[in-house]
């Protein structure tokens, strides 16, 4: 796979002259040559190996059409309609490598771990030196056949042409030829770090039992509520509340923390979100992608907006009562979990755009759901789920295959709960009997173990 991919990307004029041939290397420093010729009936510039710029003014328009609003524009111009090629084919859809397997999502993550592997991580120094650094310009630049035309270096001063003739086309070169960006560095960049090694090794627990959970001096500041509330989800820094009811609406509380006592909330204003027809199972807040998942009975998946408090879209295709949801920090990717008709559960893995990725099946019930929140590009992120047994599954974000199962022999309860730690070292998971387990690395077994919050009155781990 990775041959194919190098030999799909072909160099930036500058960029990689180490992999050009004799002819080519010996045809650029031709060029730079006829620079320096004294019977050259063209003005007298400074020599350079190219002639054009890897970001000229046509480029840029290129990639531009690619992003809003111009690629509406240029879809309401065309049609659609982007005529045929001379071989008679068509242009339609963007065609993929073969490694891509056809799935637009799958070469998006592959391109992930490329940018951010090893070989990228020691090489990118040089691209910066060309591009930003000492390779840029001076003698360093000639020896990496880096030149390019003088008028698309940072610093061209067109008041000191006083030809206005020759002014003139020296600003319409500026214009259409290309800008090199500002030389930032005067010696060769450093490299980055190489990949941390992996260490492989079965999972401790350390286990926790939750012994009180409680405010004290709490003062109820919340209005009755007619029809019980089956759910609910919290968004810290920008406090709100939001709370599903048996009969299917959804209620989000704009609060305030009291001077008085740290407990006391004061509601403020409360909204009704209206989308579902039965309970409300679970409500997930994603506040890195401001959305949030509300889960219903009715087998129907929402996603709102949290800034306009306003419908998205639905995610379709549950034939059952949506049990659990998760949305991951890093992708916005979503997981649901509903029934399955001949026993356990089916996970499904959404895109934020709600395309579906793909679904898996499995024996056991499902009872929680939970992404890692490692950054992509650098590792893959797995799906936790908590089953009916007390065992979590993990499964790749990338295809859902299974991963491996983390167990504990001395508790086989349903996992009700589970989540990962901000940095993705511990995993917490509860069980039905009200016991709280941290799983972390086995090399990370001597570090101190992460302390509950403050308002929990007593912990104990073992």
């Amino acid at each position: 796979m990775a041959k194919k991919m190098s030999e799909a990307s072909p160099a930036l004029p500058g960029a990689h002259y180490h992999q050009f041939g004799p002819c080519v290397l010996q045809y650029l420093e031709e060029e730079y040559r006829k620079g320096a010729r004294e019977d050259d009936p063209m003005p007298p510039v400074q020599p350079y190996h190219y002639g054009s710029h890897y970001s000229n003014s046509g480029t840029v328009l290129h990639f531009l059409v690619r992003m809003p609003p111009f690629t509406k524009m240029f879809l309401a111009y065309q049609g659609f309609d982007f005529g045929v090629r001379q071989n008679g084919e068509r242009v339609n859809h963007v065609n993929l490598p073969p490694w891509a397997r056809n799935d637009p999502r799958l070469f998006i993550l592959i391109h992930r771990q490329a940018l951010e592997s090893d070989y990228v991580s020691q090489n990118i120094c040089q691209w910066i030196d060309l591009v930003f650094g000492y390779k840029q310009k001076g003698k360093a630049s000639v020896q990496a056949i880096n030149v390019f035309h003088p008028a698309t270096y940072f610093g061209m001063d067109v008041s000191a042409v006083e030809d206005p003739v020759q002014r003139r086309a020296l600003e319409t070169m500026i214009k259409t030829y290309g800008q090199t960006p500002r030389q930032l560095f005067q010696s060769a960049h450093a490299s980055r770090p190489g990949s941390k090694l992996n260490i492989e090794g079965e999972l401790p627990a350390a286990v926790g039992l939750l012994v009180q959970f409680a405010f004290r001096e709490t003062r109820e500041q919340v209005k009755e509520i007619t029809y019980p509330v089956t759910s609910c989800a919290w968004v810290p820094d920008s406090c709100q509340l939001f709370t599903g009811s048996k009969c299917g609406v959804i209620t989000a509380y704009s609060n305030r923390f009291t001077s008085g006592t740290p407990s006391d909330i004061e509601m403020e204003s409360q909204i009704h979100l209206y989308g579902h027809t039965e309970e409300i199972t679970s409500l997930f807040v994603c506040k890195p992608y401001s959305i949030m998942i509300s889960v219903s009975r009715d087998g129907t998946c929402i996603i709102w907006d949290l800034n306009r408090l306003c419908y998205v879209q639905s995610l379709a295709g549950h034939k059952s009562p949506v049990t659990a949801v998760s949305a991951s920090e890093t992708t916005g990717d979503i997981a649901t979990v509903c029934a399955s008709a001949g026993g356990g559960s089916d996970l499904r893995l959404w895109t934020v755009n709600g395309d579906l990725v793909g679904h898996v099946h499995c024996r056991e019930i499902i009872c929680s759901v939970a992404f890692s929140n490692q950054p992509e590009g650098v590792s893959i992120n797995v799906i936790a789920g908590g089953l009916e047994n007390g065992i979590v599954r993990l499964w790749s974000t990338w295809d859902l295959k299974p991963v491996r199962e983390i167990t504990f022999p001395k508790s086989n309860k349903p996992i009700v709960s589970l989540t990962f730690s901000c940095d993705g070292h511990h995993l917490y998971t509860a069980n039905s009997d009200g016991t709280v387990i941290a799983w972390c690395r086995k090399d990370q077994q001597r570090l101190k173990h992460p302390m509950f919050y403050s308002f929990l009155s007593s912990y104990a781990a073992g």
